[in-house]
């Protein structure tokens, strides 16, 4: 038999050797292989540790930027895991998905990746997890959730799915007070980029934390985007006078599934990392060639109108 702290070490130990982003240059084979021994170790070590006098620990980082890549997670989890107890696996960094934001991973029409920029805010998102981490308390774990209804649609099948669901992650203080809450919901983030390109926005999610916090006083609140994928904001709130109902629906629903919220029971919390595949539709080319017309219109005439 192992102590609970061996178990750990092996734990890491493996996970260091058979993490898929250590054989990225490997065959398909290999990488396959060493994703399922990552699931096999992992599922493996939930298993032991269940039975431990001991809790994971885990960190949720949400950071208002357009597109991620795994260097720069690998950079911010080595930072908080070298500084706190946290392992790099049990650290998650969700991006917004803003489109009025920097980008740290390059896509054509995002401009540049600028890497001094991406170096500060990998600083800035370890510290932070750095400073809550040494602040920690007991908490009680409660989770919720609902559903946004008519503020989004497929945009490229008519009434295609949609998730709606709404979900909610609250910490309260053990005398039952709320401390934190994430938001997790599927939506782009464009209710309000259209009306100034220049501007660095959180658009309509920075408003949901807002209106929570509002809500809760001495609460901090997340928002963590979801496979927004093709769902965008309907147009009637996309850079309208309705562009707010958008955040304001949202933060109902999220108070009301903090409202009726269900405790969490159980002592540990445990983290798991999967990599899945998503399907994809690629545009056709008539749908590429009807944006290219309307393109070259409106760089030739200036209208921009709808």
């Amino acid at each position: 038999m192992c102590t609970v702290e061996e178990a750990r070490e092996a734990y890491l130990d493996l996970v260091k050797i058979w993490h898929p982003d250590r054989h990225q240059n490997e065959p398909e084979r290999l990488r396959r292989k060493a994703e399922d021994k990552l699931k096999e170790i992992v599922d493996a070590y939930e298993t032991v540790s269940k039975g431990g006098e001991f809790a994971e620990e885990v960190a949720l980082i949400a950071m208002d930027l357009m597109y991620n890549d795994a260097n720069f997670t690998r950079t911010i989890r080595e930072q908080v895991a070298a500084r706190t107890d946290i392992p790099p696996e049990a650290i998650c960094i969700n991006f917004s998905h803003s489109h009025n934001a920097p980008t740290a991973s390059h896509a054509r029409g995002l401009g540049e990746v600028n890497s001094a920029y991406l170096k500060f805010a990998a600083k800035q998102a370890a510290d932070a997890a750095v400073e809550a981490w040494r602040e920690k308390k007991p908490v009680n774990l409660r989770v919720g959730s609902g559903e946004v209804t008519e503020v989004s649609f497929n945009r490229t099948r008519e009434k295609g799915l949609m998730d709606r669901r709404l979900s909610i992650l609250r910490a309260d203080t053990l005398d039952g007070k709320p401390l934190a809450v994430a938001i997790n919901f599927h939506c782009h983030l464009n209710a309000h980029m259209d009306l100034d390109f220049r501007a660095v926005s959180r658009d309509w999610s920075g408003e949901v934390v807002d209106q929570i916090e509002a809500a809760l006083p001495g609460v901090t609140a997340l928002y963590l985007q979801g496979t927004c994928g093709d769902v965008m904001v309907s147009p009637e709130f996309c850079s309208t006078e309705r562009r707010f109902e958008v955040a304001q629906r949202t933060t109902k629903v999220a108070l009301a599934a903090c409202e009726n919220s269900r405790a969490v029971t159980g002592e540990n919390i445990f983290a798991i990392t999967r990599k899945i595949k998503l399907p994809t539709r690629r545009w056709s080319r008539e749908e590429v060639m009807q944006f290219r017309t309307e393109g070259l219109h409106r760089l030739s005439t200036g209208d921009m109108t709808d």
